[in-house]
């Protein structure tokens, strides 16, 4: 069993490292560690970004599953719990923030969600 859990594992490692990369390379103009958005930066909405509106949190989170399936304990599910939490309000800070900049961020965020949705 461990050595399934390693392997799962190490698949999302490669597959979290893979949308990081791409992620960093399409925000270059805009990237910065922070929620909150470089002034006068564009709004980033093509590339990995048309198809997943936070792919370095879920990166993040791909990284952070990888670790807790490779080391399953209580203590690596209740991190993975707490570290999900504070993704996810910081994705709803970074979007509040762009709505405030960029009018057009609202249109992007109706139609792009974690992973983009097709509306009629």
């Amino acid at each position: 069993a461990s050595d399934v859990l390693a392997k799962i594992s190490n698949l999302i490692y490669i597959l979290a490292a893979l949308i990081l990369f791409i992620a960093l390379v399409n925000l270059r103009p805009s990237l910065r560690v922070s929620p909150i958005p470089i002034t006068g930066a564009p709004l980033i909405t093509s590339g990995i970004y048309k198809w997943l509106r936070h792919p370095m949190y879920l990166s993040v989170m791909g990284f952070a599953t990888g670790m807790a399936a490779g080391h399953l304990t209580y203590i690596s599910i209740a991190l993975w719990c707490l570290l999900l939490i504070v993704l996810i309000l910081k994705a709803r800070l970074e979007d509040q923030l762009l709505r405030n900049i960029h009018p057009e961020a609202i249109a992007y965020q109706r139609r792009t969600t974690l992973i983009k949705r097709n509306r009629g």
